[in-house]
């Protein structure tokens, strides 16, 4: 979320809020959905040079279908979490977490967790060291779960592993994962997700289309057999054509 103010202690002005754009727009197509969760992370205010301060507040969101109601679909146990490891930049901390949830389908019932965490930054292994460690913790704090478990997010870990060349984000942590007992659930070759556009890139245009050559955006399970799982591109109106620079990830499940 974007907000702007006179001052860093009163930019509360919302330039955009990202969560309500994609709420709103969930709806107008036809496919409602509820907040579920959000946890707060980082939140840092700036003075602009031109006057004024900038305020970004970065979150992650869990949602869900509106349209599913109990018994068919419910969550409990919901809880919004802070990885103890937090990479800092500029003197700025970027904290990164997880949400997780007991979701409830008829008499049957999984952990679901989606995730977000720290990217490497080129030429800083403490930004390595720290997604390793925070991997590490969520996997410590699932180890004890007695249903079946399913992780999901952008963990900025190249599961190609190299395949398509050593990337920004070609680090241990996906297979570090996937030999705690996780299986991946894409098994259709590269099946790369990153990037559609390198709009983190310096100088501009920021704008600039490319292939995908990263597989970033993972779904783990444990306990559940995988009926399938698939790709999905969102379509926005910036200049690529594409609503974010990541495929989506589906995955179906049966118990």
């Amino acid at each position: 979320m974007w907000r702007t103010g006179a001052s860093v202690n009163n930019a509360t002005t919302v330039l955009y809020d990202q969560l309500q754009l994609l709420l709103a727009d969930l709806a107008a197509a036809g496919v409602p959905y509820d907040i579920v969760a959000v946890n707060t992370l980082g939140d840092q205010a700036l003075p602009r040079a031109s006057g004024g301060a900038l305020r970004i507040t970065d979150r992650d969101a869990l949602l869900i279908r509106a349209d599913l109601l109990p018994p068919e679909l419910h969550l409990s146990d919901v809880h919004s979490n802070t990885f103890d490891a937090v990479f800092s930049i500029g003197g700025l901390q970027a904290p990164s977490g997880w949400i997780s949830a007991i979701v409830h389908t008829g008499n049957r019932l999984f952990r679901l967790v989606n995730t977000h965490l720290q990217g490497p930054v080129p030429g800083d292994p403490v930004s390595v060291a720290v997604q390793a460690a925070q991997a590490d913790q969520l996997i410590h704090e699932l180890r004890n779960s007695t249903v079946p478990v399913v992780i999901a997010g952008d963990f900025n870990s190249d599961a190609i592993q190299g395949t398509a060349g050593p990337g920004p984000d070609n680090t241990a942590t996906a297979a570090m994962i996937q030999a705690a007992g996780y299986a991946d659930t894409w098994t259709s070759g590269p099946g790369p997700t990153w990037p559609l556009y390198l709009e983190d890139h310096f100088p501009p245009p920021f704008f600039v289309p490319f292939a995908p050559f990263e597989r970033i955006d993972l779904i783990f399970s444990q306990g559940l057999n995988v009926v399938s799982v698939e790709h999905v591109v969102a379509p926005g109106p910036v200049p690529t054509g594409f609503g974010s620079d990541h495929l989506g990830v589906i995955a179906v499940f049966q118990f």
